[in-house]
């Protein structure tokens, strides 16, 4: 089976979709984890409701990039 996209969001938010955060208290490193070993290196999309603020929205998501990149 090939993967051609991924896609997260913050699973504990429900019925809120929040956009993923390192500081959200959910451990994303089974997932990313999965990914790498999986030889997957294509798109990654997110799941979630538009945000208040698209900066700090976009500041999370790349610190969470980063720790698992």
């Amino acid at each position: 089976m090939s993967l051609l996209a991924r896609n997260t969001d913050y699973p504990e938010a429900y019925p809120e979709r929040r956009y993923p955060d390192v500081n959200d208290g959910y451990d994303y490193g089974a997932f990313f984890t999965a990914l790498k070993e999986s030889g997957y290196d294509s798109t990654l999309t997110v799941e979630a409701d538009t945000p208040d603020d698209w900066v700090k929205a976009h500041g999370q998501l790349t610190a969470l990039l980063e720790k698992y990149k």
